[in-house]
């Protein structure tokens, strides 16, 4: 059964392995389809991407949430609400592999 949980601060650094070094990131970031869009490093996403997408207290404004299948996490969905329209939200998936995009597609989540 796939379950979502907000993540917490602890897992930062394990979204920014999913979103910028996992197989799918040369589908949304860097060379040579998005050189406009280059892969952050770990400093740069940790400076750039807001902690309080990670804490209880800010989910208002955006969360970043664990996707697991069973007890093997997949990847998060990312929401921001805070520069767009009141009641709207940008939503975003990070997948850790290609290989849980097809099992993703398959269950027709």
């Amino acid at each position: 059964m796939v379950k979502i949980r907000h993540a917490d601060i602890s897992e930062k650094h394990k979204t920014y392995e999913w979103l910028c070094l996992s197989d799918t990131a040369s589908m949304h970031m860097g060379e040579p389809d998005f050189p406009n869009n280059p892969i952050p490093s770990w400093e740069e996403f940790n400076e750039g991407f807001e902690d309080f997408y990670y804490q209880e207290e800010t989910r208002e404004k955006g969360s970043v949430m664990i996707i697991q299948d069973g007890d093997e996490e997949i990847g998060c969905v990312c929401y921001a609400c805070f520069h767009l329209k009141p009641q709207k939200a940008e939503l975003d998936i990070w997948l850790k592999e290609k290989n849980t995009a097809e099992m993703v597609m398959d269950q027709k989540l």
